[in-house]
């Protein structure tokens, strides 16, 4: 809608500036669009990886856990 000018691109609300950490001289409307569609791509991602987990029967991180070099490392 915005790329289509039936929305207009108007600048960034100060509040999505300082969370998504966009350019306050730049950011635009449609800057704060894309930054959620990351944000929320990067959940969904996390949602799957968790949702594969439990359906594997792997639910606890503790059980993939890797100690190397007395650091816990999570195996994937």
């Amino acid at each position: 809608e915005i790329d289509e000018g039936r929305i207009e691109n108007v600048k960034a609300p100060e509040i999505a500036i300082a969370y998504w950490n966009l350019d306050p001289q730049t950011a635009t409307l449609r800057d704060v669009v894309l930054a959620v569609r990351a944000d929320e791509a990067l959940h969904r991602d996390t949602n799957h990886h968790f949702s594969d987990r439990i359906l594997a029967g792997r639910e606890s991180l503790f059980e993939d856990m890797d100690y190397t070099d007395n650091k816990p490392h999570i195996k994937y």
